[in-house]
């Protein structure tokens, strides 16, 4: 079972980078664009290198304008962890497009996002794929 985000800089120029964000698990998947600072997923990251502070801890990350959501928590007390992903283009019809699933995974493995995030210069490296252990 394949679990993965893959984060895409498809256009920068010196005000804003056009990001790709792609989603999927054996059942769904989600691609969606927005634009954002060069900087967008650095405290994002550094949050989920800290991953988890507690049992009740929870991480969260939004695009400016909603279209991409991400938000990391322990559904378990032992410590198993989820990334909830929900993006929406915010189109009406017939050019709507919403999704919203769950990636499973462990803590180690969010840490090991926010280590690929948390220093992410899109500008110089144009991909970043994680996939769930």
């Amino acid at each position: 079972m394949v679990q993965q985000i893959i984060f895409r800089s498809l256009w920068d120029d010196e005000h804003m980078v056009e990001y790709q964000v792609e989603a999927r698990n054996e059942i769904n998947s989600t691609t969606i664009k927005f634009y954002g600072n060069d900087d967008e997923f650095n405290s994002f990251g550094a949050d989920l290198k800290a991953f988890p502070q507690s049992i009740d801890a929870e991480v969260n990350f939004g695009s400016s304008g909603d279209f991409l959501e991400l938000r990391v928590f322990c559904y378990e007390r032992t410590g198993h962890t989820a990334i909830q992903i929900k993006t929406d283009n915010l189109e009406s019809v017939p050019y709507n497009s919403k999704a919203e699933f769950c990636l499973l995974t462990f803590p180690a493995s969010v840490n090991n996002l926010g280590l690929l995030l948390q220093h992410w210069n899109p500008r110089l490296v144009k991909e970043v794929a994680w996939t769930a252990e």
